[in-house]
Order: C-alpha cells, then sequence, then structure tokens
C-alpha cells in the first residue's frame, strides 16, 4: 500500500498513515502503534524512535520521498514490511514481527 508519510525528527517520530480513513482499533506495541478500520485493515502505523528500530539515521529520514507497507502472515506470526525510499538513495526494506493474535491487512 503506497502511502502517505510523516517523519518529526523532534518527537522522533514515523507515521506512515492512509489518508481519509477512520480508526476503529488502536493495537498499541510499544514502539510500534498500529491504528485498523472496522475491517482490520491498516489505517497508520506509527513507529517511536524509528531511527533505532529500522536502524537508520535520522537524516535518511528526514529525506524520505516515498513509503510502503505490506503485511505477510507466516505461521502464527505477522509480518510487517516497510519499504522506505530516501531522496538520492536506494530503497530500504524493513522487516517487524508483530505479536498479533488476529489477522491484519493492509
Amino acid at each position: 500500500m503506497k502511502a502517505a508519510f510523516m517523519y518529526d525528527e523532534e518527537a522522533n517520530s514515523l507515521v506512515i498513515y492512509r489518508q481519509q480513513k477512520k480508526t476503529s482499533l488502536t493495537i498499541d506495541l510499544g514502539e510500534v502503534i498500529i491504528d485498523l478500520d472496522d475491517k482490520m485493515s491498516i489505517v497508520a502505523i506509527e513507529i517511536l524512535n524509528p531511527n533505532k528500530i529500522l536502524n537508520t539515521s535520522k537524516e535518511v529520514l528526514q529525506n524520505l520521498i516515498s513509503a510502503d507497507i505490506q503485511i505477510n502472515s507466516r505461521m502464527s506470526t505477522t509480518w510487517l514490511y516497510l519499504t522506505l525510499k530516501p531522496k538520492g538513495e536506494e530503497e530500504r526494506q524493513i522487516s517487524i514481527p508483530l505479536p498479533l493474535e488476529k489477522s491484519i491487512t493492509v
């Protein structure tokens, strides 16, 4: 899902979101917060301290020009895949395992 995004350097927070979608449920996994709509589709993902979690610099996060979210469930784990494209650099793909009991979609 191509998405809009916002990086707040002061708060050190990266939010990737779908515009014009309403949140019905929020799942707080500590430094990853997922907002879902009533169909269990992702509305937004907030990553606190993304430079540490995504193992990248704040400069890369400040220079993002696109973001993409994908979800894949394998065995008993749901995986969140983020593709981030910084200006003038190659895409970076990051995977984050999510300890969820129910399936979610993009």
